[in-house]
Parts: C-alpha cells; structure tokens; sequence
C-alpha cells in the first residue's frame, strides 16, 4: 500500500508540473503576442523567440519523468488485474459453497422429516380388532389337558367377536359369537367374559387369561349354535 501511495503522490506531481508549465507556456505566448501587437519590433519579437525554447528543457524533464513512471504504472495495474481475478475466483468458490450449504440443508431437512415420519404414531383405528386374549380350560370333566378354548378380539369399543372351541372325547365344535360394547349377541359363558375383559385389559398387547382353579365349562349345549362341527377330531386320554 506504501508503494502504491508513491507512486500516485509521484504521478499527481507530475501532472500538476505539467498543467504550470503548459500554463506559464500559454501565459508566454500570450504575452508575446500582446507585445507584437503594439508593435514592439524585431527586438521585442527576437526576445519572445528567445523566451519561448526555454520552456523545452522543462517538457524533456517532465517526459523523462514520466517514462520512469510509467513501468511502475504497468506493474500497478498488472498487481490490480491478478487482484480482480483472485478476488474474482474467490467469489465464485464462495457461490459454490452457498449452493452446497443449501443442498445440505434441503438434505438435512428432509432427513428430518423422515424420521418424524417413522417415528410419530400413526393415527390410531378404533375399529381395529387390536384387543386380543386368550382363555383356555377344561369343557369337559372327562377330558383334561385345557384342550377348549375362547377367543376374543375387540376393537376399541369393546365390540367384535368372541371364538369359542370346545373339545370332547368324541368331538370337536366351534363357536362364534358377535359383541358389541362388552356384550354378546346371546349370554356370554364365564370363559367368554373372562376372555372379553382380558382383552379390554390387555389394551392392544394380547393375553393369555386363565382360568380361576376348579372352574370349567359345564356343558357345550349352553355355547349356542356350532359353525364348523368336527367329529372325531376331538383327542383321546
């Protein structure tokens, strides 16, 4: 910055000693004209040619000077151009860096998303059959081993239906009934309730309910009617 202060202080002398010495140069012919016109003579004429060529040395010296500046000028404006280009270049790095930030950002924003999208809960059906349980025992006095069982699979609103298989010696029947609000089309057993509210309690995870000691099913009459009757299915001990 040193360098290029000089070297414009130079250049701004050099100008100004210019402009005085074309002025005092005008102001000389000027004055040499004034005097011919009142009719001086040759004498006056001879001293206006003598004064006049003392103004060359001072233009001999001004172009020297202005020789000598003139290749600091040309590497002054050479440093300025590779400046402007670096400069140049250097935005143009900035423009791509921008751009990628941008990108990464629009990455990162649907990366997030994503994951909000596979972790938030899904809106929950409550018509789902999600409350499932389990109740299994013994229909019969002569047949052991928990064969029979009953089903449950409700949705939220305590509706659905309730599977019901009742094992014999001889044979093996299926049953099912509708529940709506906790209650079925006919008079649930005490397994089928046992398996209602398990499956209420279970709260969409599934139950195995057991039975209380000693309770069993008395008779598959009071089931209701069969849907798919087996014979000779049933298991033997």
């Amino acid at each position: 910055m040193s360098s290029l202060a000089s070297v414009v202080l130079s250049l701004l002398a050099l100008v100004l000693a210019a402009v005085a010495l074309v002025l005092a140069t005008i102001a000389n012919r000027r004055w040499a004209t004034r005097r011919r016109g009142t009719g001086a003579g040759d004498r006056d004429a001879s001293a206006t040619a003598g004064e006049a060529p003392s103004a060359a040395p001072a233009l001999l010296a001004l172009q020297g000077q202005l020789a000598a500046v003139h290749p600091e000028l040309t590497d002054l404006r050479e440093g300025l151009d590779r400046q402007a280009g670096a400069v140049s270049r250097l935005e143009g790095e900035v423009q791509q860096l921008a751009s990628a930030l941008a990108a990464l950002g629009s990455s990162m924003a649907a990366t997030r998303a994503g994951v909000e999208a596979l972790t938030s809960t899904p809106p929950r059906d409550p018509t789902a059959l999600r409350h499932v349980a389990l109740v299994r025992y013994d229909a019969f006095a002569d047949l052991g081993g928990r064969l029979s069982y009953s089903v449950a699979l409700l949705d939220d609103t305590a509706s659905g239906l309730v599977l019901t298989t009742l094992a014999a010696k001889a044979e093996v029947r299926t049953y099912v009934r509708t529940v709506s609000g906790g209650s079925g089309d006919a008079v649930l057993t005490a397994e089928e309730q046992r398996a209602v509210e398990a499956a209420m309690a279970a709260d969409g995870h599934g139950s195995d309910a057991e039975p209380e000691a000693g309770q069993g099913h008395p008779s598959g009459a009071e089931l209701g009617r069969p849907v798919a009757p087996s014979s000779g299915s049933g298991s033997r001990s």
